[in-house]
């Protein structure tokens, strides 16, 4: 009897022991997971603007590349050796001025020898016109000599001309490039020798689409800008539109040309081009920040203040938090216009979008600008 009644005993211990694991290990994890997840989250603080209302000029924007009005790699007709280099590497030069000259020794044996034949075709030729008025020859021979003597004017001619071709000049007035011949190399006819492009003025050429053809005219003004010169803008016309639209991309080629007298548009360079229009519209605007760009959808957080946290000031306040579809436009002076999606006084977050979700909670705090100050810059 006492045996079993010690045998109870231990089943019954075990048993509490195992209640007890399993609360321990298993219910109370349990419980606290189930807590934590029903608790509500702290609001995030993040920074906030409305979205108002601005005043623009109608423009078409479009991305551009910048070429020369006349743009070559300069060449030689003929082959030779380089004898003078007559440039530097980024020269300006004029028109005619001298490049490269390459070796003309033969040119110029085959020049004299071509002015000696000449002179003796001419001497034949007056020998012969006047014997032949006193019957001492005929005209036969007059006529050969008149030939004998134009053969050897256009032996002549073509000699200076091979002669010429020995000197490379400048075709027009522009910049030079990078020098790519030596001095005393064999250089075969069609060799490059150098880029010479006119850079002033300089083309700017973009593509519209056709929808936007009838927004387009010549003489239109341009603004075009650059990552290369930040917070500069180059003014400039259009100067010529496609005959013809692209059957594949169904967009025109436009070309602008604008001034550049300090050079500091290059051939190549990339360039965001504004077509300016005549009319002003009225567009609604958020800092570039409050965009969220997304494969799925462009978009921003809307903010409403919770009706139980109703003030005057929107700072501490806890707001609901909106993920909203929008359709961004043009961006200008760092602020986008919305095309769709968006109201005019609607808050916006602008800093903190990563820490966002929709359905969420947030307070605003605007103490940070979002440009820093100079003295406030990081030191690298």
């Amino acid at each position: 009897m006492r045996l079993r009644k010690s045998y109870i005993g231990l089943i019954v211990l075990a048993a509490l022991f195992g209640l007890l694991g399993l609360y321990n290990y298993v219910i109370q994890p349990m419980l606290l997971e189930k807590f934590i997840r029903g608790a509500e989250q702290p609001p995030e603080v993040i920074s906030a603007e409305a979205a108002r209302t601005e005043q623009r000029i109608a423009a078409i924007t479009a991305v551009g590349s910048v070429q020369a009005i006349n743009g070559v790699d300069v060449a030689a007709e003929v082959g030779g050796v380089v004898r003078e280099i007559a440039f530097a590497s980024g020269q300006a030069v004029a028109k005619g001025a001298v490049i490269l000259r390459l070796d003309t020794t033969s040119e110029e044996a085959d020049i004299r020898l071509y002015q000696a034949t000449l002179k003796n075709a001419q001497q034949n030729l007056d020998r012969a016109v006047s014997l032949v008025g006193k019957g001492f020859v005929s005209q036969a021979n007059v006529d050969n000599a008149i030939a004998a003597r134009d053969q050897a004017q256009a032996q002549l001619q073509r000699a200076r001309a091979d002669l010429q071709k020995k000197v490379i000049r400048a075709p027009f007035a522009g910049r030079l490039g990078i020098r790519q011949v030596d001095l005393g190399q064999y250089v075969s006819p069609g060799t490059a020798i150098v880029t010479l492009q006119a850079v002033d003025p300089i083309y700017v050429t973009f593509f519209v689409p056709e929808q936007k053809l009838r927004a387009l005219r010549g003489g239109q003004k341009i603004e075009a800008r650059t990552d290369a010169a930040p917070g500069r803008v180059f003014g400039g016309t259009i100067t010529s539109i496609d005959a013809r639209i692209d059957e594949a991309t169904r967009n025109i080629r436009v070309q602008a040309t604008l001034p550049n007298p300090d050079g500091a548009l290059t051939p190549g360079m990339f360039v965001n081009v504004a077509a300016i229009g005549q009319s002003v519209e009225s567009v609604v605007t958020v800092p570039e920040t409050a965009i969220s760009y997304s494969l799925y959808g462009d978009s921003v957080f809307v903010l409403t203040p919770l009706a139980n946290q109703m003030s005057e000031k929107p700072a501490g306040q806890i707001h609901a938090v909106e993920r909203r579809t929008v359709t961004p436009g043009e961006v200008e002076g760092g602020r986008v216009a919305i095309v769709s999606g968006l109201r005019a006084g609607e808050l916006v977050a602008t800093a903190g979008l990563i820490k966002l979700r929709d359905g969420g909670k947030a307070v605003i705090s605007n103490r940070i600008p979002l440009t820093p100050t100079p003295d406030k810059l990081p030191n690298y």
